[in-house]
C-alpha cells in the first residue's frame, strides 16, 4: 500500500501532495518524526473542518457571505454597538435565547443577521437562514400534503435559526399559527432565533390577525432575546441620493 492510501484507510484524506511536502519539509528542516506526524494530524484536522464549513454554510442557505467589519456602524442615529457585540459573542446560542434586529428598512438589519450566522458557522453550529414569508408558504404547502410534522423539524432541528423581515406583511390566521409553531417549538428546545423585523413589537398587531397569538408569540421571542434597536434613515436611500448629486 501506498503512504496516501495507507493514512486514507485510517481516516486521514489529505492529497498526495500535501502529504509529501509535509514530509520533505520535514526532511529538510532535521524535524522530529512525531513532530511531522503532527502536521500532517494537525493539517487534516483544519482540513476536515474547512470541509465541514462549507458543508454547513451550503446547508444555511445563507448564500453570499456578510461581515460585521463591514457595517457602517456610523451611519444609525441611534444603534448600540455594546449590545450588537454581545449578541456576536455567540453566547445567546449556548443559552437557547434570541438576537432580534427591530428598525426601518435600509438600516442594516438583514446585514447584521447574514454576519451574525457566519459567525455562528464559522464557530461549528449548524443554522438555517431563511426569509419569514417564504418559510411560512413552505409550512402551508407542506401542510396541504400532509407532511407538516417532518417539515417543521427542518426549522427546528439547526442549532440556529434566522428569518428575516418578520412583519413585514400582513400575514393571515393559518400562517401565524406556524410562525407560533416555529417559534414555540425552538423555545422549548432552548434553540437559538434571530429576526429582523422593520415593525416594533406593539406594532405587529397591525399585520397579525390575533392579538392573543401574537401576544404569544413575541413574549417566547423577547424572553431571553437581546434586542437590537436601529433608528435612522435608510442607507439605500442616502446612496440613492448620493449617486443623483454625484450625476447633477
Amino acid at each position: 500500500m501506498t503512504l496516501e492510501s495507507t493514512l486514507s484507510s485510517i481516516g486521514i484524506r489529505l492529497p498526495a501532495e500535501s502529504i509529501n511536502e509535509i514530509i520533505r519539509t520535514g526532511v529538510r528542516d532535521a524535524i522530529a518524526h512525531d513532530a511531522v506526524l503532527a502536521r500532517i494530524a494537525q493539517a487534516e484536522i483544519d482540513r476536515r473542518q474547512k470541509h465541514s464549513f462549507r458543508r454547513r454554510h451550503q446547508r444555511s442557505h445563507l448564500g453570499h457571505a456578510a461581515a460585521l467589519a463591514d457595517f457602517d456602524f456610523q451611519h444609525p442615529t441611534r444603534i448600540d454597538r455594546a449590545l450588537v457585540d454581545q449578541v456576536f459573542s455567540l453566547g445567546f446560542i449556548r443559552e437557547g435565547g434570541a438576537a432580534l434586529f427591530i428598525g426601518n428598512s435600509g438600516l442594516g438589519k438583514t446585514h447584521l443577521a447574514r454576519a451574525l450566522v457566519e459567525s455562528a458557522l464559522a464557530a461549528g453550529h449548524r443554522a438555517l437562514f431563511v426569509d419569514a414569508v417564504t418559510a411560512l408558504d413552505d409550512l402551508v404547502t407542506a401542510r396541504a400534503q400532509g407532511r407538516l410534522r417532518r417539515r417543521l423539524q427542518h426549522y427546528v432541528q439547526p442549532h440556529l435559526l434566522c428569518l428575516d423581515a418578520v412583519a413585514y406583511q400582513r400575514i393571515d390566521i393559518d400562517r401565524l399559527d406556524l410562525l407560533y409553531d416555529i417559534v414555540r417549538k425552538r423555545y422549548d428546545a432552548r434553540r437559538a432565533v434571530i429576526v429582523t423585523a422593520a415593525l416594533s413589537f406593539n406594532q405587529w398587531p397591525s399585520v397579525m390577525p390575533s392579538t392573543a397569538a401574537t401576544a404569544a408569540l413575541v413574549d417566547r421571542l423577547v424572553h431571553r432575546a437581546t434586542v437590537v434597536t436601529i433608528e435612522g434613515e435608510s442607507y439605500r436611500l442616502k446612496q440613492a441620493q448620493e449617486r443623483a448629486a454625484r450625476r447633477g
